[in-house]
């Protein structure tokens, strides 16, 4: 695909409308078929310049990225990228802005993975995010568990350092 920010591709989302999302080293930009690239801006018009560690779209169709630079939303009917804050609470906030993967599980809750930690999205309002922090519930507060993150048929979370049982809230 010609006119991507950058030629390092590091993740592809094909999304509920058809669209490619295209996750680069600067930037992301979005294709559909017939059309040329259009690249993603933030909510001010500025060409986004993160590096794209993960992309993921839930059930309200609002398009989730996990970038060098924290995790950026977007909602239908909204222009632009829009990077989520915490309100100013420490105890809903990210452990870091280094978001290495994103997972949106079978009951469309977003568990996110920093290099300081997993979060677990408790609460959007379109302005504000609250995060549970699930490291410290594992008794593993501030440790990478790895970068990637999925989740199995029963539930268990896997990244490639451990095994979480979300429902006993054990690491394995």
């Amino acid at each position: 695909i010609t006119g991507l920010p950058d030629p390092q591709v590091r993740r592809l989302l094909v999304a509920s409308d058809g669209s490619v999302w295209v996750g680069t080293d600067h930037g992301a930009a979005r294709w559909r078929e017939g059309n040329s690239v259009e690249i993603i801006n933030d909510e001010f018009g500025k060409p986004l310049t993160v590096t794209v560690f993960a992309l993921v779209e839930d059930k309200q169709k609002r398009l989730w990225l996990a970038s060098d630079q924290g995790l950026w939303v977007r909602e239908i009917g909204r222009n632009g990228m829009r990077r989520v804050q915490t309100e100013s609470n420490q105890n809903f906030n990210l452990g870091s802005d280094y978001i290495q993967s994103l997972l949106l599980d079978r009951h469309n809750q977003l568990w996110v993975n920093t290099d300081k930690g997993l979060y677990r999205l408790q609460n959007w309002d379109g302005r504000f995010a609250q995060f549970d922090d699930i490291s410290t519930l594992l008794n593993h507060t501030g440790k990478n568990l790895g970068s990637n993150l999925l989740e199995d048929q029963l539930g268990r979370l896997w990244t490639e350092d451990a095994v979480i049982d979300i429902e006993r809230m054990e690491l394995r």
